[in-house]
């Protein structure tokens, strides 16, 4: 393990090339991983409490690197989540080179340029993918919601004698026309977010558009085709960044980094004395984004922020955490644990604070348009109340998030 530095960081990466990749139309003649060069990675040491801090970063790096490029075939195939996949893999590499910068030098900031770009040409699909799911069980609850307040209705007007024969219309004419079929897999639980997903939107949910509810159906075709259009469009940018020539330099940049690993004097000092410093730096750093957090005005912009900030922060103490597992499974575990909770709260927050974004977007249109904007505004309202409990379901994971860092993992760190 080499601790010497050099005159920059890490291997040259190459310029911006997304115009010179292969087509979505071409993905079947993509070449396989190993036919762009690639090259089997060399044994490395095992990361131990009393072995150098640098072999931890080391074996996390590679770990995480070697899911990334293993899963970049599948998500050429647009594989059911295979692009969330190797999106979280290549955030893992990146937030560990981060956590654990200390133990570099110089920096690899050419590679975490990489790493950022890569994310984000991942990030169109994985975030359409996201929404299209979301959106289905949306779609579902409000029209549900729709349907029972139509029953309800109909039972008050008619009278408690007539509420079969209420029922019976209502089922008669769940898509405005007589005679439809309710036995036609209406229920069905939803498939995989895939690039056909949103094609499959409206098919069943239409079907279930109670008579009156003001431009159900426009809507739901509005925002299927918008999604459709997203998730293709997504993949295709995955498949053009896979088959260019950035990413295939940087494949094998990264490697050669990881051959040959730039570190600094601390990345040769024992792992149990310099891990538990440098994961407590994320640890007071995201106890900082948190308090901010849950200092800013209820449903302000800047609440929306300083959340959207702790969540990263819950990220990156998470995947710190998580690689220093291997010198203490139960304390490094636990901490992991505990972040990896808010990250996840924190997270459908921000799905939540994106979807209504999303749909103020498709309202403005179908508004030009002439359409009802009205059951917008129900879904509308249904993210805000997501979102509103996230942030109460926040407030009380933080309550009982660890109140002091690791200090030492000699033995199992207990949160205070």
């Amino acid at each position: 393990m080499s601790t010497k530095g050099a005159d920059q960081g890490g291997p040259k990466a190459a310029p911006a090339d997304h115009e010179q990749g292969a087509s979505a139309g071409h993905e079947q003649g993509a070449p396989a991983d190993h036919e762009q060069g690639a090259s089997p990675l060399p044994p490395h040491a095992e990361p131990s409490l009393k072995g150098p801090a640098g072999d931890l970063l080391l074996d996390a790096a590679r770990g995480h690197f070697l899911q990334l490029k293993e899963l970049a075939g599948p998500a050429r195939r647009n594989a059911p989540d295979a692009v969330h996949q190797m999106r979280t893999a290549t955030r893992r590499v990146r937030s560990v080179l981060k956590a654990y910068r200390k133990l570099l030098d110089p920096p690899p900031d050419l590679l975490q340029a990489e790493l950022k770009w890569l994310a984000g040409e991942l990030a169109a699909a994985r975030d359409a993918e996201v929404q299209a799911e979301r959106l289905r069980r949306l779609l579902a609850v409000a029209v549900e919601d729709q349907a029972d307040g139509e029953a309800r209705g109909d039972g008050e007007a008619r009278g408690r004698e007539q509420d079969g024969e209420a029922r019976g219309r209502e089922q008669d004419n769940g898509t405005g026309t007589a005679g439809s079929d309710d036995g036609d897999g209406t229920d069905e639980a939803p498939g995989n977010a895939r690039a056909d997903l949103g094609r499959q939107l409206d098919r069943q949910l239409e079907r279930r558009v109670v008579p009156g509810a003001p431009g159900t159906a426009p809507a739901v075709r509005r925002l299927n085709a918008e999604l459709a259009e997203r998730l293709d469009a997504g993949h295709r940018q995955v498949v053009r960044a896979l088959n260019g020539r950035r990413y295939r330099r940087f494949v094998k940049d990264i490697e050669a980094w990881l051959d040959q690993p730039q570190l600094a004097p601390l990345a040769s000092e024992p792992a149990r004395q310099v891990v538990p410093r440098l994961v407590g730096r994320q640890f007071k750093r995201l106890r900082a984004a948190a308090s901010s957090a849950l200092a800013a005005p209820d449903g302000s912009e800047q609440a929306e922020l300083a959340l959207h900030e702790a969540r990263k922060r819950a990220k990156r103490l998470r995947y710190a955490a998580e690689a220093a597992a291997v010198l203490s499974p139960i304390g490094a575990a636990d901490l992991g644990q505990a972040a990896h909770e808010i990250q996840s709260v924190l997270g459908e927050h921000q799905d939540a604070v994106v979807a209504r974004q999303l749909l103020r977007r498709v309202a403005a249109k179908a508004a030009y348009d002439g359409e009802d904007t009205f059951f917008y505004g129900r879904l509308d309202a249904l993210e805000q109340a997501a979102a509103q409990e996230a942030v109460s379901e926040f407030q009380t994971l933080w309550r009982r998030f660890p109140s002091a860092k690791p200090k030492s993992w000699d033995k199992p760190w207990k949160p205070a």
